[in-house]
């Protein structure tokens, strides 16, 4: 939500949770009115500090495909590590495109916040 023009302009989901590993899947998605303002940035760090301050979860894991270089800057900036990529995952107007699937544990999230 845009507040300063109380408008929608995307959406933050934290679902698919691993027991096994105590984790769940982060994604998000930035509508056109949203994008290029740090409001991406903001809603996927406030989320990310929610989860890591409100439950026991070990870590968040996310993909991302290759050809969203605005996607990627900001997973790198709060923190998320390349952990894998599944090669050739998605055929895009005739390109096999890459997935690049990333982490965040609980143990960086502190220490990128100095705690």
């Amino acid at each position: 939500m845009d507040q300063s023009q109380d408008i929608l302009v995307g959406e933050v989901v934290i679902n698919s949770y691993d027991e096994k590993n105590n984790s769940m899947n982060f994604r998000i998605l930035m509508g056109p009115r949203g994008r290029e303002r740090g409001l991406g940035t903001e809603a996927t760090q406030r989320m990310i500090d929610y989860v890591f301050k409100n439950t026991k979860l070990n870590h968040l894991t996310l993909s991302v495909y290759d050809f969203n270089p605005r996607a990627k800057h900001v997973y790198k900036k709060v923190g998320f590590v390349v952990e894998s990529i599944d090669e050739s995952e998605l055929e895009f107007e005739g390109e096999w495109i890459d997935s690049i699937n990333m982490k965040l544990t609980r143990e960086d999230w502190r220490k990128n916040k100095g705690m």
